[in-house]
């Protein structure tokens, strides 16, 4: 009973201490680039997909196509542990964590 009790205070602490600055410091450095950069992320949409979707050249010389070197480094950067994150915040959060997850997917992107 002790370690559930000293467990449970440890996450209320980390909660108070990181929780309210984290998403203040995440949603307000994604909007403030948002708005600096002019809305980018519509913007330039059809020049991110143009230059990962264009046609692979084979006598340039590289192995992969851009959209293959596009998805696999996608996979590195995300990973395994943030899809399993996303998947365990929507069947924690229901559709409103969607929608959150979605809105700072929007506003990180710039």
């Amino acid at each position: 009973m002790l370690s559930a009790d000293i467990s449970a205070a440890i996450q209320a602490t980390a909660d108070a201490l990181f929780v309210p600055w984290l998403i203040i410091l995440l949603f307000g450095s994604g909007l403030f680039l948002t708005v600096r950069y002019g809305v980018v992320q519509l913007r330039r949409f059809g020049d991110a997909l143009r230059s990962f979707t264009g046609r692979h050249d084979a006598s340039a010389g590289g192995a992969l196509s851009p959209f293959q070197a596009f998805m696999t480094a996608l996979a590195a950067t995300i990973g395994t542990g943030n899809i399993a994150g996303v998947a365990a915040g929507i069947v924690s959060g229901g559709p409103g964590a969607l929608f959150w997850i979605w809105s700072y997917g929007f506003v990180a992107t710039a």
